[in-house]
């Protein structure tokens, strides 16, 4: 096994294994790699490699779509909804155009959500080792 392969075997336990917002943090991160990936290799002309990567981002969003209840009609879930339905349209176009700029607003997108994520999370992990997550002084 080579060490690339190990190291994929190590996150995707990792991602397996984590809570629900850990998981979410680092699906997150996965996506945001995936689509940088993408737009490495539309911009070395590697097509392949490039739809690959794209295909793995795309399945990440298609996830999150998937989780966001149907039923759900708050200004949240919409709002959500249709943050990950431009997310998603935007790593199809980069992928069927190898248009780089298309994927940079898919990252944007995704990178944005991804720090709420990973936000919540660091605060949720320094609440539960009974610490005040930096940047929280203000609450009291």
């Amino acid at each position: 096994m080579s060490s690339q392969q190990a190291s994929q075997e190590y996150l995707a336990l990792e991602v397996e294994c984590a809570d629900p917002v850990r998981r979410v943090a680092l699906l997150h991160e996965g996506a945001a790699r995936f689509t940088r990936e993408a737009i490495h290799h539309i911009e070395r002309r590697d097509f392949e490699q490039a739809h690959n990567a794209f295909v793995r981002a795309k399945n990440i969003i298609l996830h999150f779509l998937s989780s966001v209840p149907e039923a759900d009609d708050s200004d949240l879930a919409d709002n959500l909804r249709s943050l990950l339905q431009f997310t998603y349209a935007r790593l199809v176009d980069g992928n069927v155009r190898k248009n780089p700029r298309s994927a940079g607003e898919a990252l944007q997108v995704i990178r944005l959500l991804g720090e709420g994520w990973s936000a919540l999370d660091a605060q949720r992990r320094a609440a539960a080792d009974g610490e005040r997550p930096e940047g929280m002084a203000y609450l009291g």
